[in-house]
């Protein structure tokens, strides 16, 4: 027998979800057996939630919480899982990036001197942004080209950010590990 699901969205202040979020949680779970999934968009967002449950003392069960990423990867593990096992080892990545930033040289800038501390990371989560996003770096090329993207762009740039969006793409696929970006785009 499958039961209808719920889905509930508020929003407001922050002292006026914490509570509406509260009251509806404990509410639901007049019958203990009912199964809840509480998503958030951040970790530190689930775990503020989950201390203020702590705090009003209730106890729980059959209460799932994620974040978007663990409902994605736990959605694709219930459909049988990646291909390739699932890394989110971040200085893995950074360590990545960093190599081609320094064999494949994308940023004509950095050609001449080292890679700066904190520019493999940062690096790194634009790409994150751009996986996520699911942006195809030959269509926006094509733009570019075009000129759909206007003329006040640093097009250097950005062409530069688009080489290394594909180098990273072409590295990840040999790499024995999926991104968190292949949960979004896994299919049956």
């Amino acid at each position: 027998m499958q039961r209808a699901c719920q889905l509930q969205v508020f929003s407001g202040s922050s002292p006026f979800l914490q509570k509406t979020f509260l009251a509806r949680l404990l509410e639901s779970k007049q019958n203990p057996w009912n199964k809840i999934a509480v998503v958030t968009a951040s970790s530190r967002l689930l775990q503020r939630l989950e201390t203020d449950i702590a705090k009003a003392g209730a106890a729980l069960v059959n209460v799932h919480f994620h974040t978007f990423a663990t409902l994605a990867e736990n959605v694709v593990q219930g459909a049988g899982g990646l291909a390739k096992p699932l890394r989110q080892d971040t200085l893995f990545f950074d360590t990545l990036v960093k190599q081609i930033i320094r064999d494949e040289r994308p940023f004509e800038l950095l050609d001449d001197i080292a890679v700066p501390q904190g520019f493999p990371s940062a690096v790194r989560g634009t790409l994150r942004d751009l996986l996520d996003a699911g942006i195809n770096a030959d269509n926006v090329g094509a733009a570019i080209e075009e000129e759909f993207a206007g003329s006040a762009l640093d097009l250097g740039s950005l062409r530069s950010l688009l080489n290394l969006h594909r180098f990273y793409l072409r590295r990840v696929a040999a790499l024995p590990v999926s991104l968190r970006a292949h949960l979004i785009v896994a299919r049956d």
